[in-house]
């Protein structure tokens, strides 16, 4: 399993196949921010694997931060 498979367990089969390599960084960028506004519990760790775990330090950083603002509702 990849650094991302815990991206594997999500119910949308995109999650995982964006954030790997070859795809924009705007489209990882679009998809973090789309995954804070799901259900808390698998948004916290899918969150948290990316900004521990991604090699784009953009990505890495906007996981972060939207971790923190799920954190601070």
């Amino acid at each position: 399993m990849d650094s991302f498979g815990v991206l594997s367990i999500s119910e949308d089969p995109t999650v995982a196949d964006v954030m790997r390599e070859g795809r924009s960084t705007e489209e990882q960028l679009n998809l973090v921010l789309a995954i804070r506004e799901r259900d808390r519990p698998r948004s916290e760790q899918l969150l948290e694997a990316i900004g521990r775990d991604h090699p784009d330090k953009a990505v890495s950083k906007a996981a972060r931060k939207e971790l923190f603002r799920l954190r601070s509702r």
